[in-house]
């Protein structure tokens, strides 16, 4: 995803997505003699990106969540409200009014959720499962053993090499959920 940066009194102000560059040109915020550059391109003048001003100007279309309404990237992307996936999007005009043949919910994908709680991270996803797997062999590891409460060291010792990964993944996902929190809150 394409990240821009402009200059506002010598001070940078940036990442930002193309959606939200774009808003700050309607917004007035950059203007046409304003230093500016998309990723690590050379700064420019904004005047000199082609179309910039003029889309900014003639586009009032947005494109939006068919479920939620909110302002959204263009698909493939997931809705920052919602959290859902979007593959398609409506395009919303001032006064216009949508139809929607189906639900939303009768449009959700198997697996999908609106959980604004929990992390949706790879690290996080991870950890469930790393933390599932650990925890059933443990549980195996006892029923073989015959959940006794005097175990030898090496029982032990393999009973700790497995809870010590589900404790362990366990934590990852704390942080992950700890760490989408905090960075929804900014």
């Amino acid at each position: 995803m394409a990240k821009w940066y402009y200059k506002v009194l010598g001070d940078v102000v940036g990442p930002l997505s193309s959606r939200d560059f774009l808003e700050r040109v309607r917004a007035g915020e950059v203007t046409e003699e304003m230093q500016v550059r998309k990723d690590d391109a050379l700064w420019v003048q904004a005047r000199a990106v082609t179309g910039l001003f003029e889309y900014a100007t003639e586009r009032s279309a947005e494109t939006v969540c068919p479920y939620c309404g909110s302002s959204i990237d263009p698909p493939p992307t997931r809705c920052a409200k919602c959290r859902r996936r979007i593959s398609v999007s409506y395009e919303a005009r001032a006064g216009a009014t949508q139809t929607r043949v189906e639900t939303a919910a009768q449009q959700m994908q198997v697996g999908e959720h609106a959980d604004e709680q929990q992390p949706d991270t790879v690290a996080a996803n991870v950890a469930v499962i790393t933390g599932a797997v650990f925890l059933a062999l443990t549980f195996a590891f006892l029923v073989s053993l015959g959940f006794r409460t005097s175990l030898s060291w090496v029982d032990g010792a393999i009973l700790g090499l497995l809870v010590i990964p589900a404790v362990s993944s366990a934590f990852v996902f704390y942080l992950q959920f700890k760490y989408r929190n905090e960075n929804k809150n900014r």
